[in-house]
């Protein structure tokens, strides 16, 4: 069950996060590139190009890393917290056999 609700979160995620950006002609520096608005133009040599393919990939995937880590943190504390509302249920329910 904590596997299917963690890849639930996982590919909804995956598929509402816009990975890769429209490539567009954009004029930078002087020089029209057809390269997607967010990936950036180095200077190389004194030539104005758009940064490598390998650059911005890691870009991409480091953001897309760090998000996972934060819902993974998310579900943990969210964990925690269904535990602790359970082993409060069930003291109420052995308060009320008791009783």
């Amino acid at each position: 069950m904590k596997n299917k609700i963690i890849a639930l979160f996982v590919l909804s995620f995956l598929f509402s996060f816009n990975t890769f950006a429209q490539e567009t002609g954009e004029q930078r520096y002087g020089v029209i590139q057809n390269i997607a608005e967010d990936r950036k133009v180095e200077r190389v040599g004194g030539v104005y190009s758009p940064e490598g393919i390998d650059k911005y990939m890691k870009r991409r995937f480091d953001a897309i890393e760090s998000q996972i880590s934060e819902l993974s943190a998310q579900m943990v504390s969210l964990q925690k917290s269904m535990e602790g509302l359970r082993e409060e249920l069930k003291k109420q329910e052995d308060f009320m056999l008791v009783s």
